[in-house]
C-alpha cells in the first residue's frame, strides 16, 4: 500500500504519517525526492489536468490532535466545507479544536475571502449549533498549512 506523502510534507507535523510508517504504507514521491512544485510541473509537462488543482487534505487532518476521528466529525467537516465553496469560497479549511466546554468549528480561508465567508455566518453557525458545536468562528489569522493544531 502507498500514499501521496511527498518531500514537502516531510516540514509539516503529520500524525498521519507516522500511523503509516507504523503501518509498512510506502509513499513513494517523498522516497524519490518529489516535492510539491516538481510534482506539479511533471503533471502540467505531461498535460495531467489537474497540475493546478488546490490540495486537498484528507479530513481527518482537520481535527485537532486528541479528537477522536468518527464518520460523523468527518461529515461534520464536510458538509461546512460545502457551505464555504459553494459561497465561492476558494482556500478555506473547516478544522475542529476542543476547548474545556466542548467541540468548536474554526474556520480558517485565504487573504481577502473573509468577506465571502462573512455572509455565510448565519447557515455555518446554523449547521455547527445544530450539531452540537459549542462555537463556530472565523480565525482572523486566515489559512495556514498545518493549521488544525494552533
Amino acid at each position: 500500500m502507498a500514499y501521496g506523502y511527498t518531500a514537502s510534507d516531510r516540514k509539516d507535523v503529520r500524525p498521519g504519517h507516522r500511523a503509516a510508517l507504523e503501518k509498512n504504507i510506502r509513499f513513494p514521491l517523498a522516497e524519490s525526492g518529489l516535492d510539491k512544485k516538481t510534482i506539479r510541473s511533471l503533471l502540467k509537462h505531461f498535460r495531467i489536468f489537474i497540475h493546478d488543482k488546490p490540495s486537498s487534505p484528507c479530513l481527518a487532518s482537520r481535527l485537532a490532535q486528541g479528537i477522536p476521528v468518527t464518520a460523523q466529525r468527518l461529515k461534520d467537516v464536510a458538509d461546512m466545507e460545502n457551505i464555504l465553496r459553494g459561497g465561492g469560497v476558494t482556500l478555506y479549511r473547516v478544522r475542529l479544536n476542543a476547548a474545556d466546554k466542548g467541540l468548536f468549528i474554526r474556520i480558517e480561508c485565504g487573504p481577502g475571502e473573509m468577506e465571502r465567508v462573512v455572509p455565510l455566518a448565519p447557515a455555518l453557525e446554523r449547521m455547527g449549533k445544530k450539531r452540537g458545536y459549542r462555537w463556530v468562528t472565523l480565525d482572523l489569522g486566515g489559512y495556514r498549512l498545518g493549521g488544525a493544531d494552533r
